[in-house]
């Protein structure tokens, strides 16, 4: 069952989450269907903008030092995670 969702004008914002780099071009990390996900958040970034709404892009950064890598968790050659690493 649908139902139409019905909003007052400013109430509307679009938050978009963890979109960055690594999560487009790594094919280690590449997510399945990531360039379908991405032409949706482009089509409601474009909305957005068009329609003077606030919008947010957010990342998670872990940070290593107080939650260190789990056993098997990817790094670097210099041991160093390469996923969401505060440092970059």
């Amino acid at each position: 069952m649908r139902t139409t969702l019905a909003f007052a004008g400013q109430a509307i914002a679009l938050l978009l989450i963890d979109l960055q780099e690594e999560q487009r071009q790594d094919p280690q990390y590449k997510a399945f269907g990531i360039d379908e996900v991405l032409g949706n958040a482009a089509r409601l970034l474009e909305a957005a903008r068009t329609t003077n709404r606030m919008v947010v892009h957010s990342v998670y950064r872990r940070d290593f030092a107080k939650s260190p890598p789990r056993p098997f968790e990817p790094t670097s050659t210099n041991g160093k995670p390469t996923f969401s690493d505060a440092e970059h």
